[in-house]
């Protein structure tokens, strides 16, 4: 029996798999698999922001930048002269949009997460996460876009960039 590309990456082991692997990217890794600066824009204020070594910030992993960013909105030290900490952290997401859009041409890690259907990663980080519910989120994001069967987390990101 073939199965559609949709059906071989729900499998919640092999989308475990993708996820996790997808996490341990790390910021060198993205800055080699981008065309465009979109890693030296979220660097730049991050680098001061945070006081970190050029060491420390290559090696940061994915997840670890992407809780940095999230943490942004509202602190002080992202504030601009023309822009807030808000608009900051915004620019920032969609700059890592752009390096997941573009990594689909490079890198295996990335064409395999942004090949993975929203509903099995969303089945996946209900149960790597400790506690809570995904499931009003999850339902947020299938009311907000066009949401059907087989849509990817590569949909949703074109879709929403």
């Amino acid at each position: 029996m073939i199965q559609t590309n949709t059906a071989y990456m729900s499998d919640p082991a092999r989308a475990e798999r993708t996820v996790r692997r997808f996490m341990k990217l790390t910021l060198r890794e993205m800055k080699q698999i981008q065309t465009q600066n979109y890693v030296d824009c979220i660097t730049d204020k991050l680098i001061p922001a945070e006081c970190l070594s050029p060491v420390t910030l290559w090696n940061m992993l994915y997840i670890e930048l992407a809780r940095r960013i999230a943490q942004m909105g509202g602190s002080p030290q992202y504030d601009g002269y023309q822009y807030d900490s808000w608009a900051y952290q915004m620019a920032c997401y969609q700059c890592l949009a752009g390096i997941l859009i573009e990594g689909t041409h490079r890198s295996i890690t990335v064409r395999l997460f942004m090949a993975l259907p929203l509903s099995a990663f969303y089945a996946c980080l209900e149960r790597l996460r400790a506690g809570g519910s995904m499931a009003a989120e999850f339902e947020y994001i299938r009311t907000s876009c066009s949401c059907k069967n087989g849509y990817t987390v590569g949909d949703f990101l074109a879709e929403k960039t």
